[in-house]
This record gives C-alpha cells, structure tokens and sequence, in this order.
C-alpha cells in the first residue's frame, strides 16, 4: 500500500526527481524502489530487477528513455497483482507495446519480458520470456498465438491462471516449471511437437 516516496535533495546517492514517487539511483539512472503512484520519469534509463515486486501499481509508462529492464530471479513487477496497464512510449529503442498488448515486449528478439493482469500476447510474439507473469495472480486467462515458439521458465509461475489452457500449434518448447503453482488450472492441451523441457 505504499504510495509516497520522497528522497531527500540533500541525499548523495538517491533522489525521487520530478516528484516521481520511486528512489532512483543518481549515478546510474536506475529505479530501485518504486510504489503504487510511480511515474517513471523520461531520464531514467534503468528498472532494478525488484523496483516494483509486490507493489500495489496499477498502470505504468515506459519511457523512450528506459533500454534496459532487469530481470534477476523475476521481473520488476513480479507480484503486482492490480498491475492491468503497461504502455511503452512509442520511440523506445528497445521496448515497444505493440497492438496495445499491455506488456513489454523486447523489440529486437520479439520477446516478452513482462505481462500484467490484461495482457493479450501479439500475433508476432515469439517468446514469453521467464518470470514475465511471475505472481500476476489476478491472470484469469491467456490466448497462446500461432507463431508463438518458447515459454520460457517459471513465466507464469503463480499467475492465477484458471480454467483450460490450449496451445497454439507453434509453440515448440516450454522450459521447466513454466506454469508451477497454479492451482485453478484444470486442463491443458498440447500441441503435437513439443519438448518440454
């Protein structure tokens, strides 16, 4: 429920510039903490593998500014579970939001790297990257599009998902521990060539 963070000016290391409710590291540009009312402003270059775990965010702005999103163990917003709306600024060199998709996705490898609780997966996608719904516990449901091949590990390790979940024909492999924890999940079908690792 933390929604103020306010560094103080005075601080050699930290600042929370532009009233931006987050702790940004000063030398590197990197937000290290953030809360449920962060606006990541447009000269951080950087989200810390934790910034946003747990937190109770509910929409979030990627700026031109940020090309590189750490993922350590998880995603920054692994855990947060009212999270429905990530939009990328449409300049990133790196990241983009295609089709209004709600995720980051990493533009070069057609990769997403992180999901929230309405993100649709695009047609172009080819990878879900792990830890990307890492404890989005509100995920009621996904669609798996054809051209999609990897799901990487523990994407969507407790992600909520519920009910049935079918694969698209594409999808090649799905790494170790992909959808552990999910205990409304009742059924799944596979596609016909699949290595699941």
């Amino acid at each position: 429920s933390l929604s103020n963070i306010d560094v103080s000016a005075d601080n050699p290391f930290y600042d929370s510039r532009n009233n931006c409710n987050a702790i940004i590291e000063t030398s590197s540009n990197k937000v290290i903490i953030g809360c449920s009312s962060t606006i990541i402003p447009e000269s951080v270059s950087s989200i810390g593998a934790y910034a946003f775990k747990g937190s109770g965010i509910e929409s979030l702005t990627i700026p031109t500014s940020v090309t590189n999103i750490e993922i350590i163990e998880s995603t920054p917003f692994s855990g947060c579970r009212e999270l429905s709306s990530i939009v990328v600024a449409d300049n990133n060199p790196v990241y983009d939001s295609r089709d209004k998709c709600n995720a980051i996705i990493h533009t070069s490898s057609n990769k997403l790297v992180a999901g929230c609780t309405s993100t649709h997966i695009p047609a172009d996608v080819e990878t879900v990257g792990q830890y990307a719904f890492l404890e989005i516990e509100n995920l009621k449901g996904i669609e798996f599009p054809e051209g999609l091949k990897t799901i990487e590990y523990l994407s969507f390790c407790k992600s909520g998902l519920s009910g049935h979940v079918a694969f698209s024909s594409t999808v090649e492999i799905i790494d170790d521990c992909a959808f552990l924890d999910n205990k409304e999940l009742v059924s799944v079908t596979f596609p016909e060539k699949l290595e699941y690792l």
